[in-house]
């Protein structure tokens, strides 16, 4: 009964601020939207780790658009990895923020690190490191207040999610074209599709899980 709760304010919060400022508020987003270019990069250079390479640089742009350099692992799963990545994260995000327990601290925590380490190894401007100085931070200072914690990823995780499924028919076009020439098979509109479907699928699996919670509590 608590989470349908903790569900219905945060759904609540969510219309009354969507409302209230739109998505394209450049003044109210513009953090988030960083943040979420952060997690599409960061699932450029995890993917890319992951299939074997290696990550050289990660820069996130002013107007929101980021780039990462790497060589070496598959190039079809370090394409991919941005736009999967991000989907991941707010999900993510969300279900940590939903459970309210120490598993929130934990990935709050994990959160940090992963910012202190890409900061670190991978950030090549001021502008990238003092926004992941930021981030760290606020997280750092959130995880005093559980409850304050719980909210903000969850409602940080819807905002991702949905940035990122609105994204599907404006782009990610840069990925998509590299994604079309190096894997060819289909258009980069079909693979648009492709993605689509694994960042809904993503979504609803997190959605069976949380049914799944919201049970047994």
């Amino acid at each position: 009964m608590k989470i349908l709760s903790r569900l219905a304010i945060i759904f609540a919060i969510f219309i009354v601020f969507k409302i209230i400022f739109p998505l394209d508020s450049l003044l109210v987003f513009y953090p988030i939207m960083l943040l979420v270019t952060f997690f599409h990069e960061l699932g450029h250079a995890l993917f890319n780790i992951l299939s074997g390479g290696t990550v050289h640089a990660m820069v996130i742009h002013m107007d929101g658009s980021g780039e990462t350099l790497t060589s070496g692992g598959s190039e079809a799963l370090t394409i991919m990895g941005g736009f999967i990545g991000s989907a991941l994260f707010g999900n993510l995000l969300f279900y940590t923020g939903l459970k309210a327990n120490q598993t929130t601290k934990v990935f709050a925590f994990l959160l940090i690190i992963l910012f202190i380490l890409a900061s670190v190894f991978w950030m090549k401007t001021s502008f990238t490191i003092f926004w992941m100085i930021v981030y760290v931070v606020i997280i750092w200072l959130l995880t005093f207040n559980s409850k304050i914690l719980s909210y903000s990823f969850m409602f940080i995780g819807i905002l991702s999610t949905v940035y990122v499924l609105r994204d599907y028919d404006i782009g990610p076009s840069s990925d998509l074209k590299a994604y079309e020439q190096t894997i060819g098979f289909f258009s980069a509109t079909i693979w648009m599709y492709v993605w689509l479907a694994i960042a809904i699928g993503l979504c609803t699996l997190n959605g069976y899980f949380i049914y799944k919670t919201s049970k047994i509590n």
